[in-house]
């Protein structure tokens, strides 16, 4: 028999790393909270590894309480796909929530999708729709995926107009929520020591996954630009790299910058992500393409301002909140960006936004929201 309150995600989740699994974990959470009887699903086989550029897909992070989290997909094996969709029918969730943000699972999500009895409703909660690699499959793909789902929940009004392209089904555009489950603020110069950092300099922080669409080449140029001008600046880099770090370090030395740069290459713990931020005066995404990214979350979270390119995902967040500083896509005007938001009027007063703002960003917001939307429409297959 089919429960009020049944709701069931597929996705990654823990053991898995990473933002996407870190916000299912949450999502799950907060769902908890508001009574739902909430099934969590993950993978027991992702990606194979000719295919992930990182050095492992798995954390070190203890699993969250409280959370019944078993490990069943298996992205590559359709008879795993056949007979999920046999046990998701068995216990009969009102809701099915489906995690997208790769065309690569969209032949998983469907063929487990186009099982399931109608009684249940299937939900696309979409990180991104267009890859920032893109391959000539990826319409195909995403088309297969939208078929699968009877309505959408994004992360940024970007990614649904995106959706809107080629789907008329219902679309509800949110907003990446602030994690509950983030280490406390510590002060900034208890975090510089802990880094073993200069407390005479002032720290910019670039966050992430390192991969070209993210533009840390843009930034490193303008970072030279900068530097001369100001010689307390350091410009701190912490992300795993996922190709071209030789690149990256020639450009340095090539600026003859290595005293000013300072780079933590490895996927960052919490812990140490609270400790970056805590230590830096603001934080860069010289972004060239983006959907949305948790990282501005992470800074609402630790009080930093942002500096951002225009890039809607991104920058129209910033713009609303005035919690930063946009720029264009070129490193001049990241450089003026920069400049800018450390001006300590400047400064102040987007840290004095970020304390307004940052309360409408709630995990708790985010699923009455979703919850009032799937409830209120009427969901057709």
């Amino acid at each position: 028999m089919q429960s009020k309150n049944s709701i069931l995600l597929l996705g990654p989740s823990h053991p898995y790393r990473g933002g996407i699994a870190e916000t299912q974990n949450e999502f799950a959470m907060t769902l908890k909270k508001l009574n739902y009887q909430v099934y969590v699903w993950t993978f027991k086989f992702q990606y194979p590894n000719i295919i992930f550029p990182g050095k492992t897909q798995l954390s070190e992070d203890l699993k969250p309480n409280g959370l019944n989290i078993e490990r069943k997909i298996h992205s590559m094996n359709p008879i795993n796909w056949i007979k999920l969709s046999n046990e998701i029918n068995r216990i009969k969730p009102k809701y099915l929530f489906i995690r997208y943000w790769t065309p690569f699972l969209a032949p998983c999500w469907f063929s487990i999708g186009k099982r399931i009895s109608s009684q249940t409703k299937i939900i696309g909660l979409v990180d991104n729709w267009i890859p920032h690699e893109r391959r000539f499959s990826d319409n195909f793909l995403n088309n297969l995926f939208q078929k699968t789902c009877n309505c959408f929940i994004t992360l940024s009004s970007y990614v649904s107009n995106q959706i809107k392209q080629c789907s008329s089904k219902e679309i509800l555009p949110l907003f990446h929520p602030i994690n509950n489950f983030l280490p406390d603020t510590i002060d900034e110069k208890k975090a510089q020591e802990k880094l073993c950092l200069n407390h005479d300099k002032k720290y910019i922080l670039f966050a992430g996954l390192i991969r070209e669409y993210k533009g840390l080449d843009m930034l490193i140029d303008a970072f030279k630009k900068i530097s001369d001008e100001n010689q307390e600046l350091v410009l701190l880099i912490a992300g795993e790299f996922y190709k071209n770090k030789s690149a990256y370090i020639k450009q340095i030395k090539n600026y003859e910058i290595q005293n000013k740069v300072k780079i933590f290459d490895h996927f960052q713990t919490k812990d140490k992500l609270r400790d970056l931020f805590c230590a830096s005066k603001v934080v860069v995404q010289p972004y060239k393409t983006a959907s949305q990214s948790g990282i501005t979350p992470l800074a609402y979270k630790y009080l930093k301002p942002v500096v951002t390119t225009n890039i809607p995902g991104l920058s129209n967040q910033i713009l609303e909140d005035k919690t930063g500083v946009i720029c264009e896509i070129n490193p001049s005007s990241i450089a003026d960006g920069i400049k800018k938001a450390i001006v300590t009027k400047n400064y102040q007063e987007m840290k004095n936004q970020i304390l307004l703002r940052r309360k409408y960003y709630t995990w708790e917001k985010f699923c009455i929201d979703t919850m009032n939307f799937i409830e209120s429409i009427n969901l057709k297959p």
